[in-house]
């Protein structure tokens, strides 16, 4: 008797909304936390870039290496037929630019730092713009805040692209941006999950 597994009888759609159920309180919580981290320290960074740039750098940066963790563990939960590359790739990106800002010399220019927040952000908007499309052609609802997310993403890196490397205390006010458009963008996610409806 030879058993196989049938491609055109398989509900993709179905099983990417159980899973996708089954996660979705502990999502919602870490992602609330991180998000709410985020915009805070931002805030700090935008209006003490002096009196707390140090700590601030180094507690940025932590919290960049956490988020890059929790998008490396999100992409492993996520049923091999829906994982998005993107969020492998940002995931190891923000963990590579955690270490950076952690144990990086002075002399490693703000213009690096600047292009590589540009990098990810670029990458994540035009990321979550095709998993908002790949969810609509499956037929599940309520992608529209994906599509914010993802300009929101885009514009950030193209700030970041053309904002001037002038300046010692530029760092702290491109993690501010970072942080703080991160953070809402994680926000309307978390608000927006809600259980899959197809």
């Amino acid at each position: 008797m030879k058993i196989y597994f049938d491609m055109d009888s398989f509900d993709y759609p179905q099983e990417l909304r159980n899973n996708w159920n089954k996660r979705l309180r502990s999502m919602r919580i870490i992602a609330l936390l991180l998000s709410i981290l985020m915009m805070i320290l931002g805030v700090v960074c935008f209006l003490y870039p002096v009196k707390t740039m140090g700590v601030l750098e180094k507690s940025a940066a932590f919290l960049i290496l956490v988020a890059g963790v929790y998008e490396i563990i999100n992409y492993f939960k996520t049923p091999v037929y829906f994982r998005q590359a993107f969020e492998l790739f940002t995931g190891i990106c923000n963990i590579l630019l955690g270490c950076l800002l952690l144990f990086s010399p002075a002399s490693l220019g703000l213009s690096t730092f600047s292009w590589l927040f540009a990098m990810i952000s670029f990458i994540t908007g035009i990321g979550l713009l095709h998993f908002s499309s790949q969810l609509r052609f499956f037929g599940i609802i309520g992608t529209s805040w994906m599509v914010v997310d993802g300009i929101l993403a885009i514009l950030l890196a193209l700030l970041l692209i053309m904002m001037p490397m002038a300046g010692p205390l530029m760092i702290s006010y491109l993690l501010a941006c970072y942080l703080c458009i991160g953070g809402i963008i994680l926000l309307i996610e978390t608000i927006n999950l809600k259980d899959l409806k197809i």
